[in-house]
């Protein structure tokens, strides 16, 4: 039954409003958070 919950869908519930201020605090703190690099870590 829980196998094909996607959890996703909780996040549905709630108010766009709050979305929006959660994804702006995140946006507005993650270099302070996690850093800057001066290149792609990804190996080519």
């Amino acid at each position: 039954m829980f196998l094909n919950f996607n959890w996703f869908t909780v996040f549905r519930w709630v108010p766009t409003y709050l979305r929006d201020a959660i994804y702006d605090f995140i946006a507005k703190n993650r270099y302070k958070w996690y850093g800057k690099q001066e290149s792609c870590m990804i190996p080519t």
